[in-house]
């Protein structure tokens, strides 16, 4: 049995899909590595780390190497995490693996590079912000901890054009949050968004700089905090943060989350994320094309009890889309076009 990486964790590679994940045996779980083409057909798949790891995140530099990032626990324990880092050559062989700052209990969720000697990480320690630098060779070069009366809740990591680095996520008081720094991890910048209930999961950047996020927006019954129903929210922001437009989208009777988007080559959207439908172990996923100003086109959302959780989207060279999830014992994929079909 495999399980996804929970968060954006999937990249297209020269028109075929990286996903990681984990094993599940009996008593044990490791880090999981699969390279698929567009239509799902596995190419190569790798499992390596130490027993009790899973993988959250990847990134293939310019040579075509494969660093994995997430987790790992200690021997016969399941208590303290460690940020664990793997590096494979561009066949799915292991080149090292590493553990750093085994005492912090740390989980690594991001991982990409700024150069192809320069590897950066983004995790959390509960909800502390963690920047580990690395160099090819799993070298430390720098390591920090912001704690979460700065910060909140890291859900995405963004290099930007100009080599910053961007961090998505969620404030205490459950606002959409952007905070940028400098690839030394110096603080640039930050910005708030919207009302409570808010909650920002990843950030894509067009091509002349401006941001747009995805995420979910709570709307709650009048006099109460019963939820009502949940829609997805679109920001667009310039390379400052500062908001261009918003907007919601998503069919009102599910509660919808937006978890990934990706531009269309005529400037317009496609996301996805899940719905919750009926009861909440009912999770559907979705695709929602959207305009270039956040309006609504079309929305399909996928009826299958054995799929869960649209986690990522990618586009192909055909114009058309690549979603992955997670599925019953496994993974699941799907090639569309922008209307579902």
């Amino acid at each position: 049995e495999i399980s996804l990486g929970l968060v954006g964790s999937e990249m297209c590679i020269r028109d075929s899909v990286i996903t990681v994940g984990r094993t599940k045996g009996f008593s044990n779980f490791q880090m999981l590595l699969i390279k698929t083409n567009t239509n799902g057909e596995e190419i190569f798949s790798s499992v390596f780390h130490e027993e009790n790891s899973e993988a959250l995140g990847v990134y293939e530099d310019g040579q075509g190497n494969l660093y994995v990032v997430g987790k790992s626990y200690e021997e016969n324990s399941l208590d303290d995490k460690m940020l664990a880092i793997a590096k494979l050559d561009s066949s799915g062989n292991l080149l090292w693996k590493n553990a750093y700052h085994s005492q912090e209990n740390i989980t690594g969720y991001h991982i990409t590079g700024v150069t192809d000697n320069e590897i950066i990480i983004s995790g959390s320690r509960d909800s502390d912000l963690v920047f580990l630098k690395i160099d090819s060779l799993g070298q430390e070069l720098f390591f920090d901890i912001l704690d979460s009366s700065y910060y909140g809740t890291p859900s995405s990591m963004l290099v930007l054009q100009n080599e910053n680095i961007l961090i998505t996520g969620t404030t205490t008081a459950s606002e959409i949050h952007l905070t940028c720094f400098d690839n030394d991890f110096n603080f640039l910048w930050e910005k708030k968004h919207g009302s409570t209930s808010r909650f920002g999961r990843s950030t894509i950047q067009l091509d002349n700089g401006d941001l747009i996020t995805v995420g979910k927006s709570t709307h709650v019954i009048n006099g109460s905090n019963v939820i009502d129903f949940q829609k997805v929210i679109i920001l667009k922001t310039d390379n400052s943060g500062e908001l261009i437009w918003e907007n919601e989208v998503g069919d009102i009777i599910y509660h919808n989350d937006g978890q990934a988007i990706a531009e269309n080559e005529d400037g317009t959207f496609v996301l996805t994320g899940y719905a919750l439908s009926g009861l909440p172990s009912n999770t559907d996923h979705m695709l929602i094309h959207i305009d270039s100003e956040g309006n609504e086109i079309n929305a399909k959302y996928f009826t299958d009890s054995k799929t869960f959780r649209g986690e990522n989207i990618i586009k192909t060279e055909d114009g058309k889309n690549v979603i992955t999830g997670g599925y019953q014992g496994g993974i699941f994929f799907l090639n569309v076009d922008n209307e579902g079909l």
